[in-house]
């Protein structure tokens, strides 16, 4: 009999619960999005679509004042019910599907040369996706460095190329936003000229996870691009070769993995970002014991010329 009087509570209980977390995801999205040509974004509730402006009640405060703005200034309204509502130059609005409007009007399904055309005058990107895919190609210089517990380097002079290329992916939390999160997979292949009378070739797939910013993000007026941050690489080959070029597979003297950061800025263009990669990867590349002084560690660090087309817009 308590177990049966337990289990109906419990049920009770989960039902309970389970409708306080409906009531509140439907009223979380209850709500209409009015975002401006600045990309300023206002949770409301509509009242009203006038010819020149538009009246609303902020929905975090539905009774409290009605705000009005010209509708100049509004890049789009997102109703609760998901339609969608874009203002041209004229003040026309353009959805992307036949509907009727608040005010009763429709319009033509997918009208997306006003739309081009007004976030060219407003300046505010609208990407017909949240991601965009692109490829990427790098070329610079390196340094291949070891140094004991202290900080001292016990080689200076083991400078050497870089160059790789890979693919992209970067999302975007919403369309007129310019700040983004993305990963990258590359092949990158290092060469370096030691100190000693060998150099060393080292090649790896790098993983890179970064947050950033990018058009319409921009700095003392200038259109820029912003990455910052980690990567993760795994070697897939190391190469020794002496001076009369006799080369010994050295992998198993490297680790398997590697960690550290990166970063990338650089100009937009449509199509095109060109940039400076720098990254710098501290942990030891070379295996416990493998070099000559217990308290020895070894790193890479290079920057890089860059390239990439980006695919989706």
């Amino acid at each position: 009999m308590e177990q049966t009087l337990n289990k109906k509570i419990m049920t009770k209980k989960i039902i309970i619960l389970f409708f306080t977390l409906f009531v509140s995801v439907s009223a979380a999205t209850a709500q209409d999005i009015i975002t401006l040509k600045s990309a300023e974004e206002i949770k409301a509730k509509v009242q009203e679509i006038g010819t020149d402006n538009v009246k609303y009640k902020k929905y975090d405060n539905l009774n409290g004042p009605t705000y009005t703005l010209v509708k100049s200034d509004i890049f789009m309204i997102k109703y609760e019910n998901g339609e969608k509502e874009v203002f041209t130059a004229q003040n026309q609005p353009v959805q992307e599907k036949q509907a009727s409007t608040p005010t009763g009007s429709s319009v033509q399904q997918n009208d997306y040369s006003q739309i081009n055309a007004m976030t060219k005058r407003g300046k505010v990107p609208l990407r017909e996706k949240n991601y965009e895919i692109g490829i990427q190609l790098d070329a610079g210089t390196g340094w291949f460095y070891v140094s004991d517990s202290k900080g001292n380097y016990k080689d200076e002079n083991n400078g050497g190329f870089i160059g790789g290329g890979g693919i992209f992916v970067d999302i975007y939390p919403q369309k007129t936003d310019f700040w983004l999160l993305g990963a990258g997979l590359s092949y990158w292949w290092h060469y370096y000229m030691t100190d000693y009378d060998y150099d060393l070739s080292l090649s790896y797939v790098n993983w890179d996870l970064y947050f950033g910013g990018r058009d319409p993000l921009k700095i003392s007026g200038v259109k820029l691009y912003a990455k910052v941050g980690l990567r993760l690489g795994f070697l897939t080959g190391a190469t020794i070769s002496d001076a009369n070029s006799n080369s010994v597979n050295a992998k198993s003297d490297f680790n398997s993995t590697v960690f550290g950061m990166m970063t990338e800025w650089g100009y937009p263009t449509k199509h095109f970002d060109f940039g400076v990669k720098a990254f710098w990867m501290p942990t030891n590349i070379y295996k416990s014991g493998a070099l000559s002084g217990s308290d020895l560690s070894s790193g890479i660090w290079g920057i890089t010329l860059t390239c990439a087309y980006r695919f989706s817009f």
